[in-house]
This record gives structure tokens, sequence and C-alpha cells, in this order.
């Protein structure tokens, strides 16, 4: 899960990490700012500084708004879901939708975002240690984007949430499910559950988990979940819908 910026391969860390961030303000003046003669520049770096530490995340803006204004910043919904819109067409970030033929439902939900390069999520991060468990999801949607017509999480009825719902070009769809380390009890338990309710709830018998490097099949009562690792994962291992 490397930078996708062949310029920053195989140097430096140190540099790796200041060549990104100017990347990052060349994308925030030139493509953003002046192209869309913004003068409240603050709220936007803010914006972008949480949503790249909360990659893989779930965002609101009306949340978002609040923790602005609570810090003394001024901006209007409608500028932050203005500048959403330009992050988003800047292609520095993609925005993903709950799973739901309701369209109010859709937009009254929060989104989860993800970065177009790992990188910048490292570069930006407020914290020493990486969240391999947010860089894996933002990895496994990057390459989903290059094979999927449509990406959407997916919450069950009982609120559990499921990564990713995908559709193909030919209306096949499929669950994956993302998870660094399946390890502890609580936490298979957790992410298995959520799985096969969602299996269960799309009429899908088949599904995936990817993690760093667990390999196994399950036969649960569902049907079939296979565990894999994200570098076979990614060579396109069992990444073919199942309806």
């Amino acid at each position: 899960m490397e930078e996708g910026f062949p310029e920053v391969q195989n140097i430096d860390p140190e540099y790796r990490v200041r060549i990104l961030q100017e990347y990052l303000d060349v994308v925030i003046l030139r493509d953003i700012v002046e192209r869309h003669q913004i003068s409240n520049i603050v709220p936007l770096r803010y914006m972008i500084r949480h949503l790249l530490n909360a990659a893989a995340g779930l965002f609101s803006v009306n949340k978002f708004y609040h923790d602005l204004k609570s810090q003394g910043i001024r901006c209007g919904k409608n500028t932050l879901h203005e500048y959403l819109g330009y992050l988003s067409d800047a292609y520095l970030f993609f925005q993903v939708y709950v799973h739901t033929n309701s369209e109010r439902i859709r937009m009254v939900n929060p989104r989860k975002i993800y970065a177009i390069d790992t990188g910048l999520i490292h570069a930006c991060s407020r914290s020493i240690r990486s969240d391999w468990g947010h860089l894996l999801e933002n990895f496994v949607f990057l390459e989903l984007r290059r094979s999927m017509d449509i990406i959407e999480y997916y919450k069950t009825e009982k609120g559990r949430e499921v990564d990713f719902i995908v559709t193909d070009f030919a209306g096949r769809k499929s669950l994956i499910q993302v998870c660094a380390d399946m390890m502890e009890t609580e936490t298979r338990q957790r992410e298995l559950r959520a799985l096969s309710e969602a299996m269960r709830e799309c009429g899908l018998d088949q599904a995936t988990i990817v993690t760093l490097n667990q390999e196994e099949n399950l036969q649960m009562e569902t049907g079939q979940i296979r565990i894999m690792p994200a570098s076979l994962w990614a060579l396109g291992h069992d990444r073919t819908p199942t309806s």
C-alpha cells in the first residue's frame, strides 16, 4: 500500500512526505482555490486534513460544520457541501454512499470518504503509527474503482456495516469486508456477523473478507465466506460478483 505517485517511490521517507505535501498544496491552490475563486481557505484546508486523517471513515457535513463552529471557524453548510464537491471533482477524494433504493436515505446518511492515494494519508497523518485497517480499506476501494460500476457501503437491518457492496458492469453484486487482522475473537465475530447478515438480506451466497495476511475458507449458514490476503485479492482472485 505504497504511494501511487511514481516520483516519490524509493526515496527517503522524509523527502517523500514533503513532496506529497507539496502535491497537496498544488491541488488546493491551483485546482480548487484558483478555479473556484475561493476566498475562505481555512475551512477548506481543515476539511482536507480532516478527511485524510479519517480516510475510509464516515463523514457528515452537518457534524463537520458543528466541529468547525466549536473552534470558531465560520463557514456555511452549503459552502462545505460545495467544498466537498470541489475536492471530489479534483479527484482528491471519492464519496461512497450507503446502498439503498431511496434517494432521500442515500443523501441524509453519512458517506464514506476515500483518498486518491494512501501516501497522502500517511503524509498528513497526525498519528505516528499507521492505521493499517483504514489504509487497507482505502487500498481496496482504489482497486475496486478499476473494475466496478457501482461502489457503495451496506448497512444491515440491525445497523451493522459492511465496507463494500459492489456492482459490476453486468449488474452482478458482491459483498466485501475489509479487516486488517482477524485473529481477535471479538473482531472476527463482529466482521462475520455483519457479513452474514448482509448476505442473507441481499440474497448472496458468497462474500469476501480482505485482510493483510490471513487466508481461510468458511462455510456459514448463509454461504461461503472467503478470507484472503490483499496481495492475492489484488491479483484478481475471487473478485467476480456472484449474482
